[in-house]
C-alpha cells in the first residue's frame, strides 16, 4: 500500500521507492498534432534514458571499513596541498612615485604569483624566471613600450605567455603605473 513517501530507512540507508502510483484522467478534446509529437519526442528520450541506465547495471557502494577503502583515503589525502589555495582579492596598492614595484603575492611548490608596478617612462622587467614558462596579466589599461618597439595598447586582463628565461623589458608609457600578474609555473615547460 502507497504511504505517500517515496523514500524509506532499510538497514540504516536511505531508499527510494521506483514504483509511484499514476493517476490517469482523459482529456476534455482531441490533442494537438504537435503537442503530442512533442510528448512522444520527450517520451521517447526518457525511455532511451531508463535504457541506458538499466544497462549500466547497478554499482555497489563500497565498504567504508574494508582495508582498501582506508588506502584510497590515504592516497587523496596525500594529493591535497599542505599550504592553502590561491584565492581571494587583489586590491588595489600605493606606489612610490617614480619607482617600480615588484611583491610576491602568493607561492606554494608549483606556482609564484607577483605583481609588478611599473612607473611611467621608467624601465620595468616583467621577465620570466629561468627556467620557469609564466603567464603576464595586466592589471590596469595602458600603453607599454616593448626595447625596440613601438608603444602597445593593454587592455584590462589581456594576457600573453612568456617562454621560460625570455626577457621582458617594458616602458610604461601612461601617467599612472601599469599593473601586472605574473604567474611564474615552477618545474613546468
Amino acid at each position: 500500500m502507497y504511504d505517500g513517501s517515496d523514500t524509506v530507512i532499510l538497514f540504516e540507508e536511505l531508499a527510494y521507492q521506483d514504483v509511484l502510483p499514476v493517476a490517469w484522467r482523459p482529456l476534455p478534446d482531441q490533442i494537438d498534432p504537435d503537442l503530442a509529437a512533442s510528448y512522444t519526442a520527450s517520451n521517447i528520450r526518457v525511455l532511451q534514458a531508463c535504457t541506458a541506465l538499466q544497462e549500466q547495471g547497478q554499482v555497489e557502494k563500497p565498504d567504508e571499513n574494508s582495508p582498501h577503502a582506508q588506502d584510497f583515503l590515504r592516497i587523496e589525502m596525500k594529493r591535497m596541498p599542505d599550504d592553502p589555495p590561491l584565492r581571494g582579492r587583489l586590491y588595489p596598492e600605493a606606489h612610490p612615485a617614480g619607482e617600480n614595484v615588484a611583491k610576491v603575492q602568493f607561492e606554494n611548490d608549483q606556482l609564484r604569483v607577483a605583481r609588478r608596478a611599473c612607473a611611467p617612462e621608467i624601465p620595468c622587467d616583467l621577465s620570466a624566471g629561468a627556467d620557469t614558462p609564466a603567464l603576464l596579466v595586466a592589471l590596469t589599461p595602458g600603453h607599454v613600450q616593448a626595447e625596440g618597439s613601438d608603444a602597445t595598447a593593454l587592455a584590462l586582463g589581456q594576457s600573453q605567455w612568456l617562454r621560460p628565461g625570455e626577457k621582458r623589458l617594458v616602458r610604461n608609457k601612461e601617467a599612472s603605473p601599469a599593473e601586472f600578474l605574473l604567474f611564474e609555473f615552477k618545474g613546468g615547460r
